[in-house]
């Protein structure tokens, strides 16, 4: 974006030049800044080839520095501000001359096609941060530290309208949960996905993976701060799991859970039209490669779209099972509780020699 800063560094003392540079959203490892969010996510119209054409001449100023300086970037693998963010969490000026694609490219007119290409789709929560940018966040007073919950209190929170997120894997999840809750595992991806499909305005509450009572209480307290970063600041507290399965049903109330089906049923299904399925990858990946006649709704634009899912049986599926687990889960709260998952996703009905439509 227009006000994007990156900063040399200096050691002053050591008098020997400069040793590297915060480069924040413009030079990641393997990868470069992504120009469009400022026009699909802050709705600011005509600024994505502007944007990419700046970022080419930014580049060429990036390429001039030497080669040892070492390169700290603002984020890394599982972040939405580019296409393929590597994992390691810092480079150099040569080595990215070497490896990165954006980097590399000297021609104009191919940077700005290939930086605007296949990029994901912007998560929701984007344009809220702009805002927050803009405005100023809430004065929290520290970072959040989640206080344990009884665990009856899961029937007046859910009552109420709170997110219940479930930080257990996902098959836990699929066999048994609190109805209404979400399955939101810790990843890398964590507040990205929460930024997509919690509410601004909610009361969020973590349900936690059994473990010792000290090793929830510091999970809870990542995961608030991982939710801090993008503005979710509503965290209410945390409970264990289990005990909110068991004060659950103590209420007298069913539990739920989410069938699975592997992708050689679903195969039979479709082509029985015993079911339907929905894929919630990105629209890239979907158009290199998916099950014959199934439409593409990425997971954060299902709310928005809930209307036009087809009815009847359901299945979502994604590339490896994550993605269509959070799917599941988001869509059985919003009411479609005929939503099943496709396990192992699109790289297993692949290696099932399943066939594929591009």
């Amino acid at each position: 974006t227009p006000e994007h800063l990156s900063f040399v560094v200096t050691d002053s003392p050591r008098g020997a030049g400069p040793m590297g540079i915060l480069s924040g959203d413009f030079v990641f490892v393997g990868d470069v800044g992504r120009p469009d969010l400022l026009e699909k996510a802050a709705k600011i119209a005509n600024t994505m080839e502007t944007s990419a054409r700046t970022l080419f001449h930014s580049l060429q100023r990036f390429r001039a520095l030497p080669d040892h300086l070492q390169v700290w970037p603002g984020h890394g693998a599982g972040s939405a501000c580019g296409k393929a963010l590597g994992a390691i969490p810092s480079s150099t000026v040569g080595y990215e001359k070497r490896s990165n694609w954006g980097v590399a490219e000297t021609d104009e007119e191919a940077f700005v096609a290939g930086v605007l290409s296949g990029q994901p789709e912007p998560p929701t929560y984007f344009a809220q941060m702009k805002r927050m940018n803009r405005d100023g966040p809430a004065l929290l007073g520290g970072l959040p530290a989640p206080l344990r919950l009884p665990a009856h209190d899961i029937l007046e929170l859910t009552a109420r309208g709170a997110w219940a997120l479930d930080l257990r894997n996902a098959s836990e999840f699929a066999a048994e949960h609190v109805p209404q809750s979400i399955s939101l595992p810790m990843s890398r991806s964590f507040s990205t996905w929460a930024g997509w499909i919690v509410p601004y305005d909610a009361d969020v509450v973590f349900l936690l993976p059994n473990a010792a009572e000290s090793a929830q209480s510091d999970l809870a307290k990542f995961a608030a701060r991982e939710l801090a970063m993008i503005g979710l600041d509503r965290v209410i507290g945390w409970i264990d799991s289990s005990a909110a399965i068991d004060a659950w049903r103590a209420s007298g109330q069913s539990t739920a859970f989410i069938e699975q089906v592997h992708p050689e049923a679903l195969a039979s299904a479709l082509t029985s039209g015993a079911a339907r399925a929905v894929d919630v990858r990105g629209h890239s990946e979907w158009a290199a490669g998916h099950l014959p006649g199934v439409p593409n709704v990425p997971v954060g634009w299902l709310r928005d779209a809930l209307a036009d899912l087809p009815a009847g049986p359901l299945v979502v599926q994604c590339q490896g099972g994550a993605r269509s687990a959070i799917a599941a889960s988001l869509l059985h709260r919003l009411g479609r509780r005929d939503v099943q998952n496709m396990v192992g996703g699109f790289a297993q009905w692949t290696a099932a020699g399943l066939p594929v439509q591009r």
